[in-house]
């Protein structure tokens, strides 16, 4: 499991223990089925959300419509940050998008 999504869901954890803490009186009222649907709902929107999902060099590349030697450079510049190894590097598609924002 990558660092990011582990943070996220760790968020998500907090997130609902403060719910938890601050609503009690009101989530009496919920049913179970309802308290995990809405637990399921946040679960599949952080799961479907793509700005997280790591990239090589070539994806990147044909996404931003670039040539590979382009996002090479941005990597070094420390423009893109290398989310992967040093000779394996990996391009975040959110960190993609702030470059090029119609990726």
């Amino acid at each position: 499991m990558s660092t990011t999504l582990r943070n996220q869901l760790r968020e998500l954890a907090d997130r609902w223990t403060v719910r938890s803490r601050m609503n009690r009186d009101r989530l009496r009222y919920l049913t179970s089925a309802e308290l995990i649907d809405r637990l399921v709902a946040e679960v599949t929107q952080l799961l479907h959300d793509d700005t997280n999902r790591d990239l090589t060099v070539e994806e990147a590349a044909s996404r931003a419509n670039r040539c590979k030697s382009s996002i090479r450079k941005y990597i070094a510049s420390g423009r893109l940050p290398n989310v992967g190894r040093p000779y394996a590097p990996r391009i975040r598609l959110g960190d993609l998008r702030t470059l090029y924002p119609d990726v």
